[in-house]
């Protein structure tokens, strides 16, 4: 590709749904995304303040980037099936599907219920949502005189996760919301995620795959339907030389 190409492609709109458990600051990420505007109602709080899924655009370092928020998984204030909902209200918003789910993750906080989020995502979104995963850590004011790769190498469950998420990983300080050099960087890695597969939003590789799925299921069915229909057709009357044609060409196949 050409430069001018690298150029022009760098400012195709991006839309990014966060997603990761409640309290692990994805509305306060949200809003670092966005410029550092209060789009998304945040606090420091234990209690879940995002209930629905809630979508918000912004022109960011020169092209529209659409950000969706999503209610926590393992949600003490919402079923795991209203959860799945919103999570799949998400895809709709940001139509016709998020370029890359951001996995929101707090430094320092790393439980039993993080290790697992990305199955749980599976379970509620389809395996192929591995593919559009990249870990988005918060506070990394706490990082003090370590870097996030030093954070990283002590953790092994935190290892695998970023594994899982194709080693894709960025961390935002939430102290510097306005710092539009940490949103830059982030945009060019979700740019770079891109270009290891086909750029293809979320939502259209979801729908496609499961018309395959139908397809795959659906094929014997109609062929069976398509063979009985063929031999009611003979016995009511075919000429005999057609028929003993059609009958050879079907044992053929």
């Amino acid at each position: 590709m050409s430069a001018s190409g690298q150029m022009q492609g760098a400012k195709d709109p991006l839309r990014l749904v966060l997603v990761g458990l409640q309290g692990v600051g994805k509305s306060a990420a949200g809003n670092t995304i966005l410029g550092g505007r209060e789009e998304f109602e945040s606090d420091v709080s234990s209690t879940c303040l995002t209930l629905r899924s809630e979508v918000r655009k912004a022109r960011v370092c020169g092209r529209q980037v659409t950000v969706v928020d999503t209610p926590g998984l393992f949600s003490r204030s919402l079923l795991d099936a209203e959860v799945k909902l919103e999570l799949e209200k998400a895809l709709m918003l940001c139509a016709p599907g998020p370029h890359v789910f951001l996995l929101v993750v707090q430094l320092g906080r790393f439980t039993q219920e993080e290790r697992s989020v990305v199955e749980k995502l599976k379970k509620m979104l389809g395996s192929n949502v591995e593919s559009y995963l990249m870990v988005l850590f918060t506070y990394g004011d706490r990082l003090k005189s370590k870097t996030i790769q030093q954070f990283i190498e002590e953790d092994k469950n935190l290892q695998t996760l970023i594994q899982k998420c194709g080693g894709q990983y960025h961390v935002f300080n939430n102290t510097d919301e306005e710092n539009e050099v940490q949103v830059r960087e982030l945009l060019e890695k979700v740019d770079n995620r891109l270009k290891t597969r086909i750029n293809q939003p979320y939502f259209v590789v979801k729908v496609r795959n499961t018309w395959a799925k139908i397809f795959y299921f659906a094929l014997p069915v109609l062929t069976a339907l398509a063979f009985a229909a063929v031999l009611r057709y003979i016995k009511r009357g075919v000429p005999a030389e057609p028929a003993e044609h059609l009958k050879k060409f079907l044992k053929q196949e």
